[in-house]
């Protein structure tokens, strides 16, 4: 899933396409929900 991610670094949203980004707020909302969940 955020294979594509790995070794990418965030300095602007202009650097990264719209695919992603929803990658990247996808993984966000899921590590956050794993966290919330303990």
């Amino acid at each position: 899933m955020t294979s594509g991610l790995k070794g990418k670094d965030f300095i602007t949203t202009q650097d990264w396409t719209v695919e992603e980004l929803n990658q990247l707020f996808d993984l966000a909302a899921e590590l956050k929900a794993k966290r919330a969940a303990g």
